[in-house]
């Protein structure tokens, strides 16, 4: 016997399938169905002499178990890493009979759990070493049972994936989850309120500065926030509203830069937001409103000032003492 070839089902269909040697392990991808005509059945078998032998060549399989014993309060290598040659005709456990080989090729039926598979499969791909061991102890416990007089170069074994006994838990990535969730919870619900906080002083902003000034302050712990949920829409909704008040305490020219930024993100993302482009626009708009009241304000005062200057000018010609009352008046 050179190589063993491994066939893993799962309720009757080829779930994984690989062959291994003494040199290497190759995995493939046939859907061949073996039915129990073609199968040689073997007395019952223990799983720790078969993978888990105490041989010192398996000595990295056994490491492996051992650094998992006593998890949740079990012991892996007895009650969960069971291995045993078993009926799954109509969902039967007993142990098989012993058959007749019709065909010289040897095939042989286990039933294991997905654990002991993973451990199986990784520590055959890791070690040259544990290959060699397997391969001499399937040979050497054929022969034992001498229901099998000659062996073939290729041996075939079909495992059953069963459910284990118990399920192992994973506590300490489950406490790491929990706190993400918790966290991610906490987040969003402290984003709501800032949200809430933000479009009242954002309101209050279009008459006091100083609720603007609040908003902005407001907008950088969304900002924050957002950068910590990891959310990118969020993070350009923060942006938005920081130009907002940014456009009403009258510093346009930064406002400007942030929505024209956002909204060529906006138009290039994969997905596109309409609500994300709505709030540019409208924030534009804005911006544009506040930029045409500046300019129409400073054209007012100019006006204003040259005909006050001319009305100054023809005071002074008709009286070279005016009043202190006029002179304020045109200085304001």
């Amino acid at each position: 016997m050179k190589c063993i070839h491994v066939i893993v089902m799962v309720q009757d269909i080829v779930w994984d399938e690989f062959i291994f040697s003494q040199e290497d392990v190759l995995f493939l991808t046939f859907n061949n169905q073996y039915s129990n005509s073609d199968v040689a059945y073997l007395k019952l078998i223990k799983a720790n002499k078969l993978i888990m032998s105490q041989y010192e060549v398996s000595t990295l399989m056994n490491s492996i178990v051992n650094n998992m014993k006593h998890i949740n309060g079990q012991n892996i290598p007895e009650k969960v890493n069971k291995l045993d040659i078993t009926s799954h005709e109509k969902g039967n456990t007993n142990t098989l009979k012993a058959q007749e080989c019709r065909t010289p090729q040897c095939v042989q039926k286990l039933c294991i759990n997905g654990y002991l598979l993973s451990l199986f499969v990784k520590t055959l791909r890791l070690s040259a070493v544990y290959r060699k061991s397997v391969l001499t102890n399937f040979k050497k416990y054929i022969k034992k049972t001498g229901r099998i007089s000659q062996l073939s170069d290729i041996m075939k074994v079909n495992m059953k994936l069963v459910c284990p006994y118990k399920h192992i838990i994973d506590f300490t990535w489950n406490n790491r989850l929990e706190r993400l969730a918790v966290e991610r919870r906490e987040l969003d619900n402290v984003m709501s309120w800032l949200s809430t906080l933000g479009g009242a002083f954002s309101a209050l902003g279009e008459e006091f500065k100083h609720c603007a000034e609040i908003a902005a302050r407001i907008s950088a712990q969304q900002f924050s926030i957002a950068l910590r949920l990891g959310d990118p829409l969020t993070v350009a909704r923060c942006k938005l509203y920081l130009a907002l008040s940014l456009v009403q305490r009258g510093r346009l020219v930064p406002a400007r830069h942030i929505i024209e930024q956002q909204y060529h993100l906006a138009q290039s993302a994969v997905v596109v937001d309409a609500r994300l482009i709505s709030m540019c626009l409208g924030i534009w708009a804005k911006l544009k409103y506040e930029h045409h009241k500046r300019i129409t304000q400073q054209r007012g005062g100019r006006k204003c000032a040259s005909s006050c200057m001319s009305h100054s000018s023809t005071l002074l010609m008709r009286n070279k003492s005016p009043s202190n009352t006029l002179l304020q008046k045109i200085n304001f």
